[in-house]
């Protein structure tokens, strides 16, 4: 996708989620993102870790948002099976932090 000259700039949090070691891969996740703000849009990327190893991905650029007009929310996100240590998760949007 292009961004017009006139949109706002890009706003960008990554995230690292140690997994508990109880949990194994057999297991389904989901992540919720919970948040106060009444409106947002944010493009979502998560991956897995192992060790010192390369991150894999998991979700790559899928959408997260709340809209008032109509009311609509999307802000869960069910994972694919994996394993790994950690959980990378990377937010971007316009509208700020």
């Amino acid at each position: 996708a292009t961004r017009s000259e006139t949109a706002g700039p890009l706003h960008r949090e990554s995230y690292q989620l140690a997994l508990p070691g109880e949990v194994g891969p057999e297991q389904p996740w989901e992540l919720l993102i919970s948040t106060q703000r009444a409106a947002f849009v944010r493009t979502i990327e998560i991956a897995v870790q192992s060790g010192s190893g390369a991150p894999r991905a998991l979700i790559e650029q899928t959408s997260l948002f709340r809209l008032t007009n109509p009311p609509r929310e999307k802000t869960r996100i069910p994972l694919p099976r994996f394993s790994g240590e950690r959980l990378i998760v990377t937010l971007e949007g316009e509208d700020g932090f």
